[in-house]
């Protein structure tokens, strides 16, 4: 809704719903207001309507204009904003989810395989290696790792082993 006010800031005319209202009997409920400044603020109607009030000078004539408009038209924008901004948010956090499932899968896992075999390997079961399924697949790096780590295990063995055999011959 639009209200023209004359420099008593009393409403000459009005549109409201698409309708020229004339004159200011109906509209008591207009805020009038006391100086040449532009403000907003939020008013209710006469039918309990929330409302989003602006009122704006015009420039030399001392008349002004007031824009009435629905507080839930005037926040519609924003709700769908709202709206899209959890979508988005949602969507980012099931992807930082994957990647986090990711990382565990090909690093956390492992390197955890990695560190039971040692632990094995420390209580006395030399020549263990790691099993197959890390020692090929994963990031170079972690292959790379758990290679070295099977040929040191099984050349621990086998010299453990030759210590053995040497120490059975005497």
């Amino acid at each position: 809704d639009v209200y023209l006010l004359d420099e008593r800031r009393q409403v000459l005319a009005a549109v409201e719903a698409g309708q020229v209202v004339p004159g200011a009997g109906a509209l008591a409920w207009l805020p009038r207001p006391a100086a040449d400044v532009a403000w907003t603020m939020r008013g209710g109607s006469p039918r309990g309507a929330d409302l989003v009030i602006g009122y704006a000078p015009v420039a030399g004539s001392g008349w002004g204009v007031v824009v009435a408009t629905p507080l839930a038209e005037t926040l519609a924008d924003l709700e769908h904003l709202k709206v899209q901004a959890i979508a988005v948010f949602s969507m980012l956090m099931a992807v930082v989810v994957l990647a986090v499932l990711l990382a565990w899968r090909t690093l956390v896992r492992p390197l955890r395989a990695l560190a039971e075999t040692s632990e094995q390997i420390a209580a006395g079961a030399i020549g263990t290696t790691v099993a197959s399924t890390v020692a090929s697949t994963g990031p170079r790096e972690i292959v790379e790792l758990a290679r070295e780590f099977n040929q040191m295990s099984l050349a621990l063995r086998d010299a453990r082993q030759g210590l053995e055999d040497r120490i059975a011959e005497r």
